[in-house]
Parts: C-alpha cells; sequence; structure tokens
C-alpha cells in the first residue's frame, strides 16, 4: 500500500520493522493493568501484550497498519489468519471453536476469515478522524482475500463493542462464557462494506 498523506501531517502506511518497537511502547501504556478504571470505561483498553517476533511475522504475514506523526507510531490496527494465531495459546484455542458459530446460516468456518487482533490508539490523538481511515485503509487491503473478518470482545470492555458496532457495523453472531466473563463473537462482512 502506497503512503497516503493526511491533513498535512500524519501519514497511514504498512508497518516496517522499524516501526514494531513503538507499536510494543504503545501497546505496553495501554495494558488492562496499566490504564484506570475511568480509561477502561471510556476508551478501551488492550488485553494482551505482543512480543516483536510475533509482530514481525504478523506484518509479513497479512500487514499491520499504522497512523505516524513525525515517525512516531500513534495508532495501529493488526488482523491475524489462522497460521499466525496457532502461535498464540489465547486465539488457538478460539479458532478450534470456531466451527460452533454461524453467520448468515453458515457456519464461520467455511468462510475465508481472517481474526481482528488488535487496535490501539495513543491518547494524545484519541477523537479524530484517523480511526475510520486506518480501518479503511486495512478493509481496501483484505477484502479481496477474505469474506469475513471475525473478532470477541469482552463484555468488560463496552468501549470497544460500541465503536466495533456502532462505527464498524460489526455484527454480533454469538455470545460465550470463558474465564468467568462474558464474550460476544463479531463479524465484519467485506461485502456489505459501502465506504470504501
Amino acid at each position: 500500500m502506497d503512503k497516503e498523506k493526511n491533513n498535512g501531517y500524519t501519514e497511514i502506511l504498512l508497518a516496517k520493522e522499524v516501526d514494531l518497537q513503538w507499536i510494543i511502547d504503545l501497546q505496553r501504556k495501554n495494558l488492562a493493568f496499566i490504564v484506570s478504571d475511568e480509561t477502561k470505561e471510556n476508551d478501551g483498553f488492550v488485553s494482551i501484550e505482543t512480543n516483536i517476533d510475533l509482530l514481525s511475522d504478523i506484518s509479513n504475514d497479512i500487514w499491520i497498519i499504522v497512523a505516524k506523526y513525525k515517525k512516531k507510531v500513534i495508532w495501529y490496527l493488526f488482523a491475524v489468519t489462522v497460521w499466525i494465531s496457532k502461535k498464540m495459546p489465547i486465539l488457538d484455542k478460539f479458532v478450534e471453536d470456531i466451527w460452533q458459530y454461524e453467520y448468515m446460516w453458515k457456519n464461520v468456518d467455511k468462510y475465508r476469515y481472517c481474526i481482528l487482533w488488535q487496535i490501539c490508539i495513543d491518547n494524545e490523538h484519541r477523537g479524530m478522524w484517523i480511526f475510520e481511515k486506518l480501518y479503511a485503509s486495512f478493509i481496501d487491503n483484505l477484502k479481496w482475500d477474505y469474506d469475513i473478518w471475525i473478532w470477541w470482545i469482552c463484555s468488560n470492555n463496552p468501549r470497544s463493542l460500541h465503536v466495533h458496532m456502532k462505527k464498524l457495523w460489526l455484527e454480533v453472531v454469538s455470545e460465550y462464557s470463558e474465564w468467568w466473563k462474558q464474550w460476544y463473537i463479531v463479524v465484519l462482512d467485506f461485502k456489505k462494506i459501502l465506504f470504501i
């Protein structure tokens, strides 16, 4: 994907190796056990830290989209393939069970799917137009190779659920309980996306 310049100062582009440490630093600042309860409720949080080797594999496999300001990563977004999920125990369990869920009267595993893994935003840049643009760029790169994007969102992260449902048109296809929490299985159908 070619680099895009927006609003005169922010770039949205594919992450390179040099960006991965910036991603980890931003990720660590937003981990659930770091941020306050108020921040969790209002802005959401990151549940799981990803090491740099795994980020490199993800970047080489399916891309990581970043927004950069003055050469610093201020937003990032990435999904993972089934192959990558095998390297992540928490995701591997999810993928093993994915056949149980249906979308449009068909088992999810019968679609060409990838798994939305994580989006993270620097606090100083929240509320800007970049959110929609970041998703649009990522979806534009994925929609020819996949039918749907699937993810699960914990009920204790209401901000994430609200944003994905209201701004990004993800649909809840199922719910389940795991680790003493309630989870929502959500799907984005690339064929229904109209803003690309």
